[in-house]
Formats: structure tokens, sequence, C-alpha cells
């Protein structure tokens, strides 16, 4: 064994006050010690007579003194048999000038047997796969009062065989290895633990794959390099490891370089392929990369495949349309943005694209229309452009052919014969134009024959205004029209046939008020008669006329007072009656009189004035006594619904009074507990009020509701104040104020006792609040402070629109990755972010309640109005939350509905298949050139595209379920794996049953066709033979058959070909019509139709029947016949009994007459 140091001295032994440095090693049994010394004048003599028991003095010795260092070997038998444990070496020195001074000192030695207890590699573990330069990480530790560990051996293999990598003698133990210098492929590592006795422990062996070999160069295979892509693409590639190698680890996609592109996603399995949302991009050129990594971290780039993103649609612009009647050149520009054009289609196909844009990246497109023109009316040419990548655009072009002048229906004119001073309305009726449209209308008026024209624009209203003109004038109009045409062609216009009229004076002149002078005249006055005015505005006056009479009316008098307008009437005898009237002629002969008019002629003027002046006083009287009593009415009416309001105001202020009650009360109790109340540290210490007392008394106001009730008595003065004033101003005739004093006063009186006690509160609030302010020491801390809601509320608001707008954005993209439980976890933490804040308003309440405050007073109302705005914003932020639920739900449901769909989509593939698997068997066989040697391959095609079909399902569904997990659609899709797992045992069963039906009913088939076709032809012959022998067309030696009997036997073989066709049609496992089938039935039944028929012509008695019950035919031989003699209707025995039986009664299942039935005697 090598020389190992075992365990150095622990201590420093003092040899006659001289430090020597002591240390020992061992070697099998040998102990060798060695002790240094200061001084040479110094002999060291060791006894190992506590070690050894063996020991004698004569060996204790010193040796090889060299440069103060002095050596000590001493042989002990067994020593690595000896127990582990610290043992004493005396150690003698002796001054060898004065060899009296003898110092003895005692040794500790410690020895070791036991090998270290811990060897592990803690780094790579088993397994892994390494590459490049890899430290390899150690756990080593000694036994409990062991030696210690001295140093650790990295091995690759095993210690003392393998290729040593290193030595580490630190704790932590680690070693680094360049794994390139020891070759690719499956290495065992190991470490070795030495003690300073020599004892070792060596560690398991670790396996290892050392791979230094870059995988093979990955390729994209899916999109090509050149190619256009949009939306949500999938990149495909292909990468393998060198042979040999770690394998694949995963494939990273890139847009771009490597470690400087963006990265789209890893892919940790085969096929590699990645989803690709080209809308995070950007539109325009990119080079793709792949990137693959084996499993040692080697890795290798694949070739770029450039390709170009566009997800901008293609835009239709500088669109020019010209325009010659209608004849179009529509030319503009397409352009592709990113991708080149691929088409651009029109809808009218009387259009064609002369210049093509297709397959250019922007390009010059023209339409034309000029091989036919377009119709009257207004088009939408749709030009739609699609690029490269499928993405499309439209632009509607309106276009207008409009070669027709507009339309009307009637043109007048109101009034149709006008006066001299009435303007004239002038109205077209129903002036439209199909097309594009009225432009203008405009009227057009002349009132000199024509050779001047005034235009008046009447396009809004359909008619315009002629003004008056003077009597006698002709006046001419006539209308043009314009449609509105288009931006290319101008407006087609229709003009009117004249229309004219002559301008009429009928209005009678007008009379002025007549006077008469004297009034009342006596029998001795002249009367004159004038007329205040007299005017025509048409023509003008022509001759005013006074026509009066003195006799009743027989004789008149007529005067001519045009000049003066007015006329004398001489004096006439008293007590007689003057009638009169004025009469005014105008310049065209209208006439117009006055009412006649008279005055008796008075006897005395005197009478006649005291008269009048009694009739006056009579009449004033009577007007002062109407208002007098209308006012009092006036006033009755406001007196009822004063008494009304009175009593409402009367009610309302009782409610105010009441409140104030309240505020007192509130004021007491607060005065009350103010001591308690201030005992409270209202203000939180965070808020720095120290040199603001006055604001900090205010906060403090707020908190004990002193400052609400001082606003609430304010708002009831106010409030009653407006009442108050409201109500005088509708009652103020009847001096409600003075009414109403009593009640005003009782409510002012309240309201000042409720703002004396507030002052008085106030007044104490401050004086107490003095003297707490100085105790602030002592003040008990609020438990609930409002700021610190406020804090929480802000921190809450901050949080969620924080947290909120990061989802918003996210949401899409993580719906789009289909982490569901991403989003529940977002959702929950959004919800969770209430909590807090939730918690802390329900515990400030619960506080609050303990405050000896009124209800909803001072911090009782500050925390409601928090509660209130914090109820309002949580009520606005729930329902965000509940928007990211139902997103969520739509995609849950999307992904559940799809699973749905294609299950019960498969469901009916089966028995589409099942059906249609008959259905070709059925017509294969019917086929005239069947081999049914090659039926099995005919429909084994059938199971082949089935079982293809269910492949791709198979692997759809897989890539769905992997990738939506999270869906909640577990059972769906255990659903799906039990139905496709039954589906093998399902075709087989088809398949089984099918082979039971085809060799069958391919031989009945066959059989059956050819015994239709045999029964035919013999039956014709037959028949042939019956009908010569009527006529003696064969030799009289021949003989036939009874006709009975004939009749019998063709009816027993209809019968049985009718059995064989229902046998064959039982063999089918299900309703089967095909064509085929129906074709055979139907022949068939055509060939027993002409059988028949050709029957029933050979005998006039002996007829072959049917029974109308069950619509069976008959056998004249062997079955009865019974007839209807009513009605006629056929039936046989069996049938007809039952028939009977069934009725209770013999009655005829046709007619319903009992006893009709007869029995029919056939002859032959």
């Amino acid at each position: 064994m090598e020389n190992e140091a075992l365990n150095p001295l622990n201590g420093e032994p003092i040899i006659n006050n001289v430090t020597a440095n002591a240390q020992y090693f061992k070697n099998g049994d040998l102990i060798q010690l060695f002790v240094n010394c200061d001084q040479a004048n110094y002999s060291l003599f060791a006894n190992f007579s506590k070690i050894d028991s063996n020991f004698s003095l004569s060996e204790e010795k010193v040796l090889d003194y060299n440069n103060r260092t002095y050596r000590i070997n001493y042989t002990l038998y067994f020593l690595n048999l000896r127990p582990d444990g610290t043992y004493q070496v005396i150690i003698n020195a002796t001054n060898t000038t004065s060899s009296q001074f003898t110092l003895y000192n005692d040794l500790n030695l410690t020895l070791d047997n036991t090998p270290p207890i811990t060897a592990t590699i803690i780094s790579p573990s088993t397994g892994d796969n390494v590459s490049g330069i890899i430290t390899i990480i150690a756990n080593a530790t000694d036994n409990v009062g062991g030696s210690g560990v001295k140093n650790v051996t990295f091995w690759d293999g095993l210690p003392g065989f393998g290729t040593l990598i290193g030595t580490d003698t630190v704790s932590p133990y680690s070693r680094s290895w360049d794994t390139t210098s020891a070759g690719d492929g499956l290495h065992n590592l190991c470490i070795r633990v030495l003690d300073f006795a020599g004892n070792y422990l060596d560690s398991a062996v670790v396996n290892v794959t050392v791979d230094n070999t870059a995988p093979i160069t990955p390729t994209i295979d899916d999109p090509s390099t050149g190619a256009y892509l949009r939306g949500i693409v999938i990149i495909n590639a292909t990468a393998t490891d060198n042979v040999g190698g770690s394998g694949v680890k995963n494939v990273t996609f890139y847009d771009g370089l490597p470690g400087i592109g963006t990265i789209i996603g890893t892919d940790n399995s085969s096929p590699y392929s990645q989803s690709w949302d080209t809308t995070t991009a950007g539109d325009g050129s990119h080079a793709l990369y792949v990137r693959v990594y084996d499993r040692a971290g080697n890795a290798n780039t694949s070739q770029a495949v450039d390709i170009t993103l566009d997800n901008t649609i293609p835009n239709l612009m500088d669109i020019s349309v010209l325009q010659n009647g209608g004849y179009f050149l529509i030319f503009g520009n397409a352009n592709g943005t990113f991708s080149p054009i691929s088409n651009l289609t029109y809808n009218i196909s009387e259009f064609i694209m002369t210049t093509d844009p297709t397959g250019e990246l922007s390009g010059l497109f023209v339409l034309d229309n000029s091989a036919q023109s377009l119709g009257d009316d207004n088009y939408i040419l749709t030009l739609t452009i699609k690029d490269s990548v499928n993405l499309t655009n439209s632009l509607d072009i309106p276009l207008t052919v409009d070669e027709t002048p507009p339309t009307f229906d009637e043109i007048n004119h109101t009034p149709a014969k006008p006066e001299y001073d009435e303007d004239v309305q002038v109205t077209i009726y129903n002036a439209s134009d199909a097309i594009t449209g009225i432009k203008n209308i405009t009227l057009y008026y002349s009132v000199d024959g024509g050779m001047n024209w005034t235009s008046i624009s009447i396009t809004a209203n359909r008619s315009g205004i002629i003004p008056k003109f003077n009597y006698q004038t002709e006046v001419l109009y006539y209308i043009e029209l314009f449609d509105r045409g288009t931006n290319s062609t101008p407006s087609n216009k229709r003009t009117s046939e004249n229309f004219n009229y002559i301008v009429n004076d009928t209005r009678l002149p007008v009379l002025g008020p007549i006077q008469r002078y004297p009034l009342y005249p006596t029998q001795h006055m002249t009367v004159n008669i004038s007329i205040a005015y007299a005017n025509d505005t048409g023509t003008g006056i022509a001759t005013i006329f006074l026509n009066y009479s003195v006799d009743g009316g027989k004789d008149w008098h007529l005067k001519n007072i045009t000049e003066n307008k007015w006329g004398i009437i001489e004096s006439q005898p008293p007590y007689s009656t003057v009638l009169y009237q004025i009469i005014v002629i105008d310049k065209a002969g209208n006439k117009n009189a006055s009412e006649i008019m008279d005055y008796s002629v008075q006897f005395d003027s005197s009478r006649l004035l005291i008269f009048l002046i009694v009739i006056g006083a009579v009449i004033g009287i009577t007007t002062f006594s109407g208002r007098k009593i209308y006012t009092k009415r006036k006033l009755k009416n406001l007196q009822m619904k004063f008494l009304e309001e009175k009593e409402k105001l009367k009610t309302y202020i009782d409610f105010r009074m009441r409140e104030i009650d309240i505020i007192l009360n509130d004021i007491s109790t607060i005065e009350l507990q103010l001591d308690t109340l201030l005992k409270l540290q209202w203000i939180s210490q965070e808020i720095d009020l120290k040199h603001d007392n006055i604001k900090r008394y205010q906060l403090v106001k707020g908190f004990l509701g002193v400052t609400q009730l001082s606003t609430e008595i304010q708002e009831l003065k106010i409030l009653f104040d407006n009442k108050i004033r409201d109500f005088n101003k509708i009652f103020h005739p009847l001096k409600s104020t003075i009414q109403l004093s009593p009640e005003i006063t009782r409510f002012h009186k309240k309201l000042d006792t409720a703002i004396i006690a507030l002052g008085s509160l106030k007044d104490t609030l401050r004086e107490k609040y003095s003297y707490h302010i100085d105790k602030r020491k002592a003040l008990q801390k609020i438990k609930y402070p409002i700021d610190k809601f406020d804090q929480l509320f802000a921190k809450c608001i901050n949080t969620f629109q924080v947290k909120y707008g990061e989802f918003a954005q996210k949401i899409d993209q993580l719906l789009v990755s289909r982490q569901i439980k991403g989003i529940e976890t977002r959702i929950n933490d959004l919800e969770l972010l209430f909590k807090e804040t939730d918690e802390w308003l329900k515990n400030a309440e619960n506080w609050s309640r303990s405050l000896p405050l009124p209800k909803d007073r001072g911090y009782k109302y500050l925390l409601k109005l928090k509660q209130e705005q914090y109820s309002s914003l949580k009520n606005d932020f729930e329902l965000k939350i509940e928007r990211f639920r139902a997103e969520l739900a739509s995609s849950i449901a999307f992904a559940q509905n799809f699973f749905k769909w294609n299950y019960e989509n498969l469901k009916k593939r089966l028995i589409k298949l099942e059906t249609m698997i008959y259905e070709e068997a059925l017509r294969y066989i019917s086929s005239e050139d069947t081999d049914i040697a090659k039926i099995d391959s005919f429909l084994e095609e059938k199971f082949t595209y089935f079982n293809s079909r269910l492949k791709d399902d198979k692997v759809k569904i897989e890539e769905f379920y992997e990738s939506h997990r999270e869906f909640s659609i577990q059972k769906l899709y255990k659903e799906w794996t039990a139905f496709t797992e039954e589906l093998p045992s399902k075709l087989n069963k088809i398949r089984q049953d099918l082979g039971d039906f085809i060799q069958p009913l391919y031989k009945l088939f066959r059989i059956i066709k050819g015994t239709t076709i045999n029964f035919y032809k013999d039956s014709l012959t037959e028949i042939e033979k019956h009908a010569k022998l009527e006529t003696r067309s064969v030799p009289e030696s021949t003989t036939a058959e009874p006709l009975n009997i004939l009749f019998s036997r063709i009816v027993w073989k209809i019968k049985r070909i009718d059995n064989e066709i229902t046998d064959w049609i039982n063999l089918l496992p299900f309703d089967l019509e095909t064509p085929q089938l129906v074709i055979l039935l139907s022949e068939w039944n055509e060939i027993k139709k002409d059988v028949l028929e050709r029957l029933n012509t050979l005998s006039k008695e002996q007829k072959i029947y049917k029974c109308e019950i069950m619509h069976e035919i008959l056998d004249p031989l062997n079955d009865e016949i019974w007839v209807c003699s009513n009605c006629g209707a056929v039936a046989c025995t069996e049938h007809l009994e039952r028939w009977y039986h069934r009725k209770k009664a013999p009655e005829c299942f046709k007619c319903g007459k009992t006893n009709t039935f007869k029995l029919k005697i056939l002859t032959a």
C-alpha cells in the first residue's frame, strides 16, 4: 500500500516552551511519525506503550534527524484490524546540553480503517446524452469520525482499468470532461473516493452516450420555395439524426435565421410540423428555416425556404369610366399587394376584358362593351379580384344608361280663370324618369306674345307660381324637364306644349263705411249720405250712385256721386221713413251695392237726446255688473283649489318635520357618544395633516356625521323655501302667506331647533376635539379606515385593468392554441382580484355596527357610498369577465360539436355503406354479362374505400383530440374510440351476410328470369292453339284440352312464379327497391296481364277472375268463385267467409248489401 496521510495532528504539543508540529503516516503495519522541532539541541523519543502493550522502553528512540525533522518508524502488527479511534503516543524531548530537563507530552493519533460511505455521481445521470465539454459532479463523504476525504478521482470506465478523467480534492467535487476526445458511443462513468487513511470507495457506474456528431441537415417539405401564404399555415419538415446518434430531440421552426429571426414554434415528435399564424409576421418576403437538435445538444440548420406572406386583400384602384350612350370603356389598376393576381372577374356578360392583369403583382385592366350596347337601366358592375393566396376584394361600379327623356301625365294651372289679383299656380303631375330621375323642371311664361320669356325652377314642389297681371293680360307658358343624365352623357330634355290663359276681373268693387249726417234728422233737415271710400284694385271705379226711396221702395231716385262720394237727400216730413243705399260700378262692369239702410225723420230732436242718454246709462251699468260677477267666480274657483293644495302642503310640512325629528335624534345620539367617538383615531397616520388641524378637524366632522347633518339641514331649508315660494305664486290673490303663517312658523321653529342643536354639537365637538387631539397617542386606531379602502380599491382597479388588458389581447391567441386551462386560470385570477376588497367591505360593515353612530351617518354613510361605488364598478368588470366565459364556452361547444358531428356522420356512413353494398351487389348480379366469380373483388373495392376514409377520419380525430384535450371532450373521444373499435366486427358481419345473400340470389335471379320468359312463350303457344281450334284453322283431328283445365294450369303457373318471386324478395335482409328489381317485377306483371287478357278472349262465359278482397287470381278449376249480384264484386270462398266472420253479417265488402253473393258456375 502506498504511504498515505492518515490524519494530521490536531493541536500542537508544547515541548520545553518550543512548539513542535507532528504528523504520522501508516504503511501497512508500519507507523511513521514525523515531529518538527525548531531547535537542534533537543533529542526526541517516542513511546508507543499506550498503543502497543508489548512495547519496550528500549525501543524508544529517535531516528533520522534532518533539518529539524525527526522521523520515527514503528511496526505495529495487525494495525488494520484495530478498531478505529484515537490513540496516544508519548513524546519525550531531552535537552542535549542539559540532560536533566526532560519533558513528556502526549500526541493523539487517529486510526481509520473504514472506507468512505458515499461515492455518487450526481450529474450526468444514467441514460443521458452528452456532447462537448461537460462537468461531472459527484458527492463524496467519509464515515463519521474517519480521517476525511483526501480526493475523488473521475474515470471513464472502471477505476484502475478505464481512462482517468481527473482528480478533485475539494468539495463540492467536480471535473470537466471533453467528450470529443472520448469518441461517440456508450461510456461508463465512475468515481473513486479516497480518505486520508488510504481507504477508498467506488461509485456505481453511470452509463451515458457521447454524441458529438450533428444531425443530418433537415429539410422543409411544405411550403416550397416561392410559395405565397396567408392566414394559419402548417409548416412540415423532415429531420433525422445520424446513424448511432442520440436521436432527434426537437425541431424548432424559425422565421429568419435561427438565433436572429423569430421562433415560430417547436415540435418534439415526428412527423415534425408547426402551425404558423402568418398575420403576426407582417406581409412581404420571409425566409423559413428549421433547426434540428439531437438529445446530446448537437444542432443542424436547414436551407432557407423563401416564401411571401400576403394577408392583405388585393385592391382595385384608379378606376376610370368613359361612357358614350350605352357603350362603356372602364380601366383601372389591379394591385395584388404582395402576391400576384390570380384572376379578375366581372358580372355583366356584355363586357370583354381586353387587358387582363392576371399573373401580375400590379397591372392595368381594361373592360369594354363595344360589341353590344347596354339598354336603358341602372347597372352595378361588380369587379372581383383574387390574388394567389385566394384573398378577394370586390368593387361595385354603378353604371347608368339613360337615353330616354323624362315623362309626365299632365300640366294645368289653378285657378283656371285667374283674377287680376291672383297668382297662378302651374303644376306638372307625375313627372318622372325611370333611370336617373328628374334633375330639374323649369317653368317658362311670357306676357308679350312669346317675345320674352321668364323662367322659374319648380324642381322641388313640381309646381310654380306665375305672378298676378292686369286685367285682360294673356299669359303663355310651357315646362321643360331634364333628367340627371350620367357623368359622361348629357341630360335628356322634354319640352311641353304651350298653354295660355287670360286674366279676368270679376271682383266686386270695395265699399267703405257709409255715413249719414245728421244721424237723427228732423223734418226740417236735409241728410248728407257719404261713403268713406270706394275702390277697385282691378280696373278701377267707373261710377258711384246714391239710390234712395221715400215711399217704402216703390219709387227710387238715383244720384251720381262719383266725384265727391257724397249726396244730399232733401228734408222729408216728420215720422216718414227713408230707404237708401250706395251702388259702385267698376270699369269691368262689376257692380257692388251696399245693404239698404233707412232712417226716420224725427219730430223733436231733444227727445232723441234724452233717450240716447238713458240708453247709454243702461249699457254702462250692465257692463260693470258683468265684470264684477266674473271676478267673484274666478276667486271662488281659486279658493277651492287653495283648500285642496293647502291640505297637501300640510302633509308635506309634516313629512319634513319628521325628517327634522330624525335629525334631532341623530344629533342627540352623536353628542352623547362624542367622547367615545373622539377616542378613535379617525385619520390614518399615513395622511400627513400635522400642520393642518383645520383640515383634520373637517375630516373628523365628516367621519362623525356632523358635516352630513349640516348639509341635510341646509337642503331641507332650501327645499321648503322653494315649495312655499311656488305655492304663493299660485295663490297670491288669496294672501296665502297669511293663511299659512301658523304652519310655516311651526316648521321654522322646528328647523331653528335643529340648527341650534347642531350648533351646540359643533361647539361641543370643537372643545372636546382640542382635548383629544392633544392625547393623540392614547387614541384607539380605527380598524377599517376609509383611506385603506381607497388604497384597496385603487389596487383592485389597476390590477384588473392591467390583467384584463393583457388577457383581452391574448384570449384569441390562447383559444387558437387551445390553452383552455390557461384561460380558466386567468378568468379565475380576475375574479379573485375582488376577493380582498369584498372581504374588507364585509368586515368593515360588521365592524361599523359596533360604532355608536346613528344609522347611515358619518362613517357608516361614507362606507355605504364606497360600497355603492365599488358595486357599480364591480358589476361592469363582471360583465367583462362573463364575456370571456362566453367566448370560452363557445370554443368548447365548437370542439364538442365537431366530435359529435364526426361521430354521427360515421354512423350514417356505415348505414349508407350497408345499403349501398346490397344495391351494388344486386345491380352487379342483375347485369347480363355478370361474372359471379369477380363479385368479391368488385365488392372489396367498396370496403377498401370505406376503410380508407375511416383511416383518414381516425387521423383527423386523433390530431384534433391531441390539440383539444382541454376542451372537455374525453367522454366523446371514448365513445368515438369504442365505436371505431367495433367497426371491424360490424364490417365482417356485413361481409358474412352479403356472402350468404349473393350466391342464392344470383341463382334465383337467373332461374326466375328464365321461368317468366318460358312461361310467356308456353302460354302464348297454348292460347294460340285454342284460338285456332275455335276458328277451325287447324286439322279436325287436332284436339285440345278443356278450357277450364287450361285456365287452371296457367293460373297455377302464375301463382307458382309469384311465390318464387316472393321467396326471392324475402331473401333480402331489408327492404331494397332497386331499378333492377322494379323492372323485373314490372315485366312480370306485364306478362301476367297480357296472358290473362288473351285467356279471357277465348271464351265469352268462362273468364279468369281475381278475388277483390286479397287481389289474388282464382283457379277456375279448383277455386269457387262468388259474385255479388248487386255490384259485381268477385271473391273466393276462403276470403269471403273470413270477411263475413269479421263483419258478423253476410254483407258485400264493396256495396254493403246483404245476401247478394252468388256462386259463379263456370262451363267449359
